[in-house]
C-alpha cells in the first residue's frame, strides 16, 4: 500500500458521506461543493521559508469541507484505486468526533465560525422571504483555533457579511458558518464595537 507524503498543509481525505449516521443538511451550490469525509494524510505544516504552521486536523478524523469549483476537479486522485481529494487544510470547517452527527460532536475548526441565527421572535426555522433579512440576529456558537479577532467571544452578537455565510442544519435546527474575515463587528447593549 502507497504511503502520502504530504506538503505544507496539505490534506488528503475519502468521502464518506454514505458511512455518516444522523441529521446534517448541508448547502447546495453550484460552485461550491460541501461533503464530508476521512482525513487519510495530513501534511507536516513547515514551509520552505522556515515558516511552521499548525494542523488543525489528523489522520481519522471526520471532517466537513468545502471545495470550489476549480478546486474540485483539481483535488481529484487516485492511490491504489481509491479516489481521494488533496487540498489545504484552510477548506476543512468542522472536525466530527463521532460518525453520526449532533451538535455536540461538531467542532468548527481554523479561521471558521458557527454561528446561531435568530430573528425577534426566537430560532428562525424559515426561509429569508418570510422573515426580512434585517431582523436576523448572529450569535457567535464556535470559533476555531485560528481564530483571532479580538474581543470576540462565544456568545457574542455579531455582523457577518450575509453573502459569505453559508446554512447549514444540524440535528434540525439552521446554523450558518463563515470565515473570521466576514465578522464586521459585535453589539454589545446596542450599539456597534468594531472588530480589528
Amino acid at each position: 500500500m502507497s504511503k502520502l507524503h504530504l506538503l505544507n498543509e496539505k490534506i488528503a481525505v475519502q468521502e464518506i458521506r454514505e458511512e455518516l449516521q444522523g441529521s446534517i443538511a448541508l448547502p447546495e451550490h453550484r460552485l461550491i461543493k460541501h461533503e464530508l469525509g476521512r482525513v487519510v494524510a495530513v501534511g507536516n505544516g513547515k514551509y520552505r521559508t522556515g515558516e511552521n504552521k499548525t494542523m488543525w486536523v489528523k489522520e481519522g478524523d471526520i471532517v466537513l469541507y468545502q471545495l470550489g469549483a476549480p478546486q474540485q476537479n483539481n483535488a481529484l486522485f487516485k492511490i491504489d484505486g481509491k479516489p481521494l481529494k488533496v487540498f489545504h487544510q484552510g477548506d476543512v470547517i468542522a472536525r466530527l468526533s463521532s460518525p453520526t452527527v449532533k451538535m455536540e460532536n461538531f467542532a468548527i475548526v481554523g479561521n471558521w465560525v458557527l454561528l446561531s441565527v435568530e430573528v425577534e421572535q426566537g430560532v428562525i426555522l424559515v426561509p429569508e422571504a418570510i422573515a426580512p433579512s434585517e431582523t436576523f440576529k448572529f450569535r457567535l456558537l464556535q470559533k476555531g483555533a485560528g481564530f483571532d479577532l479580538p474581543g470576540v467571544e462565544i456568545g457574542d452578537e455579531v455582523l457577518p457579511e450575509r453573502g459569505r455565510c453559508a446554512p447549514i442544519e444540524i440535528d434540525g435546527k439552521t446554523y450558518v458558518f463563515t470565515l473570521q474575515d466576514f465578522i464586521h463587528g459585535t453589539v454589545t447593549d446596542g450599539k456597534s464595537k468594531a472588530t480589528k
